[in-house]
């Protein structure tokens, strides 16, 4: 594989020396022969490349040699490379007509160094080339290597690691973020001379025969790693996740592509414009504020990617320098703070831009895109309101751009007027290649032409015969849709926030000039109209009326023959809509009359999936709707409030999945008795008027119920023959007193019953022995634990507590002690006259998570939760007397969070972030100071706060110590 990957190597530096020896620069710097002779003695040492990997295996001498010219060759490759980049710069300090401010290279030293270096290379090569005759191998017939005409890989990158094929490198990156971290370290070979280590950093690394190096830190800050010195210069692949080497990236002077991952890193050098050689940079999930301008002297540079970088706001003003560049991914996030600077059209290998701004100074209009020719992928144009018209529109040149498969077109919400919207969106006609089509914003009347319009060169073709996808939104003073029932490929529609839009009506199918494509779906486009479509969207149309039926209104036999999703959200004026939806599966409707929901489904067979929410006037769920949709598995019912019943009178076979909130008429449910065979999850929620739960006879595979605010007395004793049933929860039933035996319930691993104040009592849990998750709270009729709990061994989540409020301490949990090693995390929640902790919470040493609320009356924590080596989250609420001092060893969990202390003093805590609820605070502060401030942090790192304000205050919420290393703070 080694000496492969050196074949690789060696043939960039033959096919680079060839290239830049017909440069013209080479001639007049004087060192054009030396080029040539290191062409020469590496064409013949390729020769016998392939021999030597057969031979090396069983020769140790050769072995030795194969090394020797490996690293020749990548001193040759680096050295070719510093010249291809000095003939970059100079090509583009002559474009600026001036002299780069960041540039090093002197014009009369350079030459002289560059013919020395050449000349030391091909002096190590003759003493290679010696050793030949005594190795024995023989040459083989080779092609000469040949480079690309703009050389897109100037430079290789052994195995693996191609860098100028931009998805090679990403695939790679994305096989290092999602590599899970190990506590431990692990070194993982990939390929050739690749490192890569994980875990816990703070050992000596060597790189010395490293080629690629793949950092992964184990979560904590890595300010430093100890990287041996020989082979750091050598390095062409550096992968870094949480590790901030700082100044120490410098020391990657041959780098060829450098990710950097984590929020430890905070800034970049600006003398990162030193690493000439770079083609691959990629900053994600850091709290860098800016990219220093130097990175515009990368002219190698080819990939530029800057994700999730929150604090980001500035980008290099010089970026248009980068004349290499193919490929820059930025998110939208950073974009829309940071703007992308002037005189983009500069780059034109560029061909993955994913947006552009249009400004009204020069080197930021719209024409910057025209010399952008091999743009492909995906692109968004925002702020069109300032391009001047259609001409100016035209200068982007969209339509000649190929290899765009996805535009968005945007103008600004917030304006007046219509600033040529028609004239300007006529001009922007993309290519009839395109898949995916977003407008947004667009004020003008009527769509462009080029939607609807026929292409007469290509026989009659649509211009976009290949859309798949179409978004139309905020669109408000267009009064029609345009039409699109003709396009051929669509698959999927969305219309969103059309105000003027009344009616949907036969202009929506085909267009009154009957110019339609007799081909559209496969040579019935007459009788078909909108032959692929398979998702429909239609939201926030508040003024539609009607939805006409085109079946009834042309003599189009077919339409949407292929639907299988449609989603129709805030259209509370709709009374009237299609029904024809042959192959309809999922249906989601909110917010629209009950005459329209009635209509649509009144056709439909092959529904699988139903969602509706906030449907006016409905009373019943139509019988129909279950007895024709034999293959119904989902539905979903939310703040119907007239719906009254929901009582099929058949057996429904097929569904699995019922759930029903927010319908305060309900009464019946569920009621006639029915055979549920296939249902696993039945959900009851805020329906106060269900007096008696559904009694779920026939349900054998069911796996989890939910009642919640619910009026039911009694539950169904029915549960007891669920044998599969996995999760249960009961919550906020104030008229419920009894709940069934659950003995039989021997798979469920899930119980909740909370917020019940009139529950008697809860049946025997002790042959519950799949137990892993129980809450049992809020429940004031309690006054201890079940004693059952000792007969549970498996479980690791326990939440109780805010039991009857008579009590003056917490019921003891000695039920439980056996737990002590295996328990992970527990919630307790108390009331106001306790004033401690319960003791036996000490032995749970395996605790990783705790969380206390409303121990109104204790003052301090107890000592013992220093013991706690595995807490990670500690959760402090409602304590509102307690005064936490943050100098103990509990201080080191990972997240101390959402504290509603008295008054608080942090000191030299480690977080990785806090999160502060803020409640009244009154009387004296931290640090025994008497102040109207609020809590005060002081001396801790910590790399996220986040605040929130309960109460409204006159005073500050949070001072921060002079030593406090915030990253981020929110209100």
């Amino acid at each position: 594989m080694a000496e492969r990957v050196l074949s690789v190597v060696v043939d960039g530096v033959i096919a680079n020396a060839m290239s830049l020896a017909s440069e013209h620069i080479s001639s007049v710097w004087g060192f054009k022969e030396e080029i040539g002779k290191l062409q020469v003695s590496l064409t013949k040492i390729q020769a016998l490349l392939h021999d030597a990997e057969k031979k090396q295996l069983h020769d140790e001498s050769l072995k030795i040699w194969l090394r020797q010219l490996k690293d020749v060759a990548y001193e040759a490759d680096d050295v070719l490379d510093e010249y291809d980049y000095e003939i970059l710069r100079q090509k583009v300090e002559t474009q600026n007509q001036v002299r780069s401010f960041f540039s090093s290279s002197n014009p009369v030293v350079f030459p002289v160094k560059m013919a020395k270096r050449i000349k030391t290379i091909n002096q190590s090569l003759d003493e290679i080339k010696k050793d030949i005759p005594l190795l024995g191998l023989i040459a083989s017939l080779n092609p000469i290597p040949q480079t690309g005409l703009e050389r897109e890989t100037d430079s290789f990158i052994d195995g693996s690691e191609v860098v100028g094929r931009s998805d090679d490198v990403f695939k790679i990156v994305n096989l290092l973020i999602g590599a899970n971290n190990q506590q431990v370290i692990s070194v993982i070979p990939i390929v050739g001379e690749t490192l890569h280590l994980e875990g816990n950093l703070g050992d000596d690394i060597d790189v010395s025969h490293t080629r690629r190096l793949s950092l992964i830190s184990d979560g904590h800050t890595t300010h430093a790693i100890p990287l041996s010195e020989d082979g750091v210069g050598r390095l062409r692949t550096v992968f870094l996740n949480r590790v901030d080497l700082g100044e120490k990236i410098l020391e990657f002077k041959c780098a060829r592509s450098l990710s950097l991952f984590g929020s430890c890193i905070r800034e970049l050098p600006e003398s990162i414009g030193n690493l000439i050689h770079l083609r691959f940079l990629h900053i994600e999930d850091t709290y860098i504020r800016l990219i220093p301008n130097s990175v515009s002297i990368l002219y190698n540079l080819q990939t530029l990617v800057i994700k999730n970088c929150r604090l980001l706001k500035e980008l290099p003003k010089d970026l248009r320098n980068l004349i290499n560049l193919r490929h820059i991914d930025i998110d939208n996030r950073i974009f829309v703070r940071t703007k992308l600077p002037t005189d983009i059209g500069r780059l034109t290998c560029l061909q993955t831009l994913p947006f552009f701004d249009v400004g009204q100074d020069i080197g930021g209009q719209i024409e910057e895109l025209g010399c952008l020719s091999q743009l492909r992928g995906e692109l968004s144009i925002y702020n069109l309101e300032h391009v001047r018209d259609k001409e100016e529109a035209k200068t982007a040149n969209l339509v000649g751009k190929a290899g765009l498969q996805k535009l968005g077109f945007y103008w600004n919400r917030e304006r007046d007027g219509n600033n040529n919207d028609e004239d300007v969106l006529e001009g922007l006609q993309p290519h009839p290649s395109l898949k995916s089509l977003e407008i947004e914003n667009f004020k003008g009347e009527k769509f462009p032409s080029w939607i609807l319009a026929c292409d007469n060169n290509s026989g009659g073709l649509f211009v976009l015969d290949h859309l798949l996808k179409i978004r139309l939104e905020n669109c408000n003073k267009c009064n029609k849709l345009p039409t699109l029932g003709h396009l051929p490929l669509l698959k999927v529609l969305r219309i969103e926030r059309m105000d003027n839009v009344t009616c949907i009506g036969t202009e929506f199918y085909i267009n009154y000039g009957g110019e339609r494509s007799s081909n559209s779906g496969g040579g019935s486009g007459r009788d078909v109209v909108f032959p692929a479509l398979k998702k429909l969207v239609l939201r926030e149309l508040p003024n539609l009326v009607e939805w006409k039926d085109a079946t009834e209104l042309t003599t189009i036999e077919t339409v949407f023959p292929c639907l299988e999703k449609l989603r129709i959200s805030s259209c509370g004026q709709l009374t009237s809509a299609p029904y024809h939806f042959p192959s309809l599966k999922k249906l989601a409707i909110y917010e629209i009359k009950s005459t329209a929901f009635e209509r649509i489904i009144s056709k439909l067979t092959t529904l699988t999936s139903l969602q509706i929410e906030y449907i006016s006037e409905l009373v019943c769920l139509p019988e129909q709707l279950l007895q024709n949709n034999r293959s119904l598995m989902s539905i979903d019912i939310k703040f119907c409030s007239d719906l009254v019943s929901v009582s099929p009178h058949q057996d429904v076979t097929s569904l699995q999945s019922f759930k029903i909130s927010g319908c305060e008429k309900l009464s019946e449910l569920l009621n006639a008795p029915l055979t549920l065979p296939s249902l696993e999850t039945f959900e009851v929620s805020d329906c106060p008027n269900l007096r008696s739960f559904p009694s779920l006879q026939g349900a054998g595979s069911l796996l989890r119920i939910l009642a919640k605010s619910c009026g039911d007395e009694v539950l169904p004793t029915v549960l007891q023959s669920c044998p599969s049933l996995s999760s249960l929860s009961i919550k906020r039933c104030p008229n419920l007193i009894l709940i069934p035996e659950l003995r039989k319930l021997h798979s469920l691993t899930n119980l909740e019953i909370s917020n019940c104040p009139n529950l008697q009592s809860i049946p025997d849990l002790g042959e519950l022995h799949s137990l892993t998750h129980l809450r049992i709270f809020r429940c004031q009729t309690f006054k201890c634990l079940p004693e059952e709990l000792k007969c549970i061994n498996r479980l690791k989540y326990l939440e109780i507590g805010g039991f009857c409020e008579e009590l003056d301490a917490f019921p003891s949990l000695s039920s439980i002690q056996h737990l002590h090693t295996s328990l992970e995390s527990l919630r307790l929640w108390g009331w106001a006259k306790l004033n401690s902790l319960p003791d036996e919470i000490q032995h749970f040493t395996s605790l990783e998570y705790l969380y206390i609320h409303n121990f109104d009356g204790l003052e301090a924590l107890p000592e013992w939760l220093s013991n706690f080596s595995s807490l990670q989250t500690l959760e402090l609420w409602f304590c509102k007397n307690l005064i936490v001092v943050q100098n103990r060893p509990y201080s080191r969990c990972h997240n101390f969070m959402r504290v509603f202390p008295k008054y608080v003093s942090w000191h030299y805590g480690e977080f990785i972030r806090v999160d502060i609820l803020l409640s009244p605070l009154k009387g004296r502060m931290c640090r025994g100071r008497k102040s109207s401030m609020g809590p005060f942090v002081y001396y801790m790192k910590i790399e996220s706060l986040n605040i929130q304000q309960i109460a409204c205050y006159s005073y500050p919420l949070v001072a921060l110590g002079h030593s406090c290393e915030l990253a981020t703070c929110s209100f």
